[in-house]
């Protein structure tokens, strides 16, 4: 899903229990670039919000030759720069040194609260702590 950084939030008829609070990690990300950026004027950043391989697809090869097509189309929509929020250490790595993106912003999860709580603070952190933010200039 490509949006508009200054786009409000995507709606969603049926969220899926939980998806909630991915999208408020996400969103308080973005918001900081916006700020740190002091973006105002839409259409010079677009946000790769969600990149999704259904599950009869998966260790295919395909996702990161998907990836790069969403590059192109940001490119052909005529943005300037592209952001996008990385849960995972896969995808965080391929997008540095694939595809360029620059780490801006990053919270650990164990810090992120959700309606006052650290909701993720018992989980083990395991090989990827955080998720980040990054930016690629198109």
């Amino acid at each position: 899903i490509l949006q508009d950084a200054l786009e409000d939030e995507l709606v969603f008829d049926k969220l899926h229990k939980g998806l909630d609070v991915i999208f408020s990690l996400l969103g308080g990300l973005q918001q900081q670039y916006i700020e740190a950026a002091n973006l105002t004027e839409k259409g010079r950043v677009i946000v790769s919000f969600t990149t999704g391989i259904h599950k009869d697809y998966e260790g295919k090869n395909i996702s990161l030759p998907l990836f790069s097509s969403v590059i192109e189309q940001a490119k052909k929509l005529g943005f300037k720069k592209m952001i996008t929020e990385l849960t995972g250490i896969y995808s965080q790595n391929a997008a540095k040194k694939r595809f360029q993106f620059k780490p801006l912003f990053e919270i650990r999860y164990k810090d992120f609260e959700y309606k006052g709580e650290k909701i993720f603070e018992k989980f083990p952190e395991g090989s990827n702590p955080t998720c980040i933010l990054m930016e690629r200039v198109l």
